[in-house]
């Protein structure tokens, strides 16, 4: 309502403009029904039409990884220092900033861990191995997934050594001994970045690309090994923006729900 109502119909025109829609010829008449109409109809427009073929490849990767599952619960989650579900407020600026695509450093700067260059955007801040970030990410992934596990009675262990004969290779950050169907089940969390140069191209005109080339990249090193021995193998790939693979989505929400279950929450 702060907005003045000529902003938002010059907005609509534009909108219908650029998507090549037939124009609002009268806002005299557009209540809230015809807005959420509107709204609605909006969410059909396929990604195509809304960045055209001259759009970066980066921005339409950030586009279309910012709209995964789950990638924008961080947005509407309610702050809890308790829970440690809250943000310093130059965190919080620097998300929303990687979140809109805009600038967050200086152009022309080598990072300072690996002396490569760097980018405005971070990019290379989130993929670089040298610094721990990358693996603080996914330790902290490990540990809440395995800490609500234990809450729901799962009986979770984590990184169980010499799961599988004859192998030094750990595919288990979390292992659980009765899963589906009674199976024993490994789940590998995987945190992958679908700005990275290998998946850039990929990511920037199919949705989930870089989590399905996560899981796959984890599938050929354990699944077979597990199916062996009689262990389910289930990558948990998540994105660097936030967004999650449907088999994690998947996985996570059966784990919450045992936990509720537990508890007597809904």
């Amino acid at each position: 309502q702060s907005v003045p109502f000529s902003y938002f119909s010059s907005a609509l025109e534009f909108f219908c403009s650029g998507l090549r829609l037939s124009p609002i010829s009268s806002f005299d008449d557009f209540e809230v029904p015809a807005l959420r109409s509107f709204c609605l109809i909006s969410l059909t427009i396929p990604f195509s039409k809304v960045f055209c073929p001259a759009s970066s490849p980066r921005l339409c990767a950030l586009a279309l990884s910012s709209s995964l599952p789950r990638a924008g619960d961080w947005l509407t989650t309610i702050p809890s220092p308790n829970l440690d579900l809250h943000f310093l407020w130059p965190e919080f600026i620097t998300c929303v900033r990687r979140w809109l695509g805009v600038p967050i450093f200086a152009p022309d700067q080598d990072y300072p861990y690996c002396l490569r260059p760097s980018d405005s955007f971070g990019d290379h801040g989130v993929s670089c191995g040298g610094n721990s970030d990358r693996f603080s990410r996914h330790n902290t992934l490990k540990d809440i997934i395995f800490t609500t596990a234990q809450s729901a009675a799962l009986s979770p262990r984590k990184e169980v050594p010499s799961l599988v004969p004859g192998s030094s290779a750990r595919p288990a950050d979390i292992f659980i001994p009765s899963w589906s169907l009674g199976r024993p089940v490994a789940f590998d969390v995987t945190v992958v970045s679908p700005l990275q140069q290998q998946t850039l191209s990929q990511a920037a005109s199919e949705r989930g690309y870089a989590l399905v080339v996560a899981e796959e990249r984890k599938n050929v090193v354990h699944l077979d090994k597990c199916c062996r021995i009689g262990v389910i193998f289930q990558p948990l790939a998540v994105a660097a923006l936030g967004g999650c693979s449907h088999a994690a989505v998947s996985v996570l929400r059966t784990i919450s729900g045992y936990q509720a279950s537990r508890w007597g929450l809904d």
